[in-house]
């Protein structure tokens, strides 16, 4: 194969992300303007975080599909108890708690009945859908307290609260 053809299928993601954005500053008045960033920089964070620890899994050779279900879940309960006047640090403590729950409850399963990872965790990733479901009747969860609101619209500086958790995220899974 010529280096050039190498070159190109080793890159194509970022030939790809470079072609996006010669496409989006092209036909987009405001593409690369602070607020801009700023919003792309704050969606990308929480799959960031939530790769992070998606990522020590499948460098210890696990898969874990149910992740993004038990963030929903776990995140509905915990604004659900802050709706209901629990303090925000003991909802918070319990969604820590309830997510390592689930997750103890995959390994249990994985290990003890031999099933495979992948089975096990598409199938609590079922589960928790529709506990979330039934837990939320579909309906958005909103009016939470402004200290909440912060956490997921708030800066320091320049830079938006998720945008730091994640960095934070990315450095702590980096140490691992």
């Amino acid at each position: 194969m010529k280096k050039s053809q190498t070159f190109i299928k080793n890159n194509m993601v970022l030939i790809l992300l470079f072609v996006l954005i010669a496409y989006f500053s092209l036909t987009t008045r405001n593409f690369f303007s602070g607020t801009n960033a700023a919003n792309l920089l704050r969606q990308v964070s929480i799959i960031g975080i939530m790769c992070s620890g998606f990522t020590l899994v499948m460098i210890s050779g696990g898969l874990d599909l149910s992740v993004s279900s038990i963030i929903s879940f776990v995140g509905c309960l915990s604004a659900m108890g802050i709706m209901a006047n629990v303090p925000i640090w003991l909802s918070c403590l319990m969604g820590i708690a309830v997510s390592v729950l689930i997750s103890a409850i995959n390994a249990a399963f994985i290990l003890g009945t031999g099933m495979p990872a992948m089975i096990c965790t598409l199938a609590m990733q079922q589960v928790l859908q529709g506990l979330t479901y039934m837990l939320t009747g579909a309906a958005p969860i909103y009016g939470m307290p402004d200290s909440v609101k912060f956490l997921g619209q708030g800066y320091i500086g320049i830079i938006p609260i998720p945008v730091i958790v994640m960095i934070i995220c990315f450095a702590i899974c980096g140490l691992s």
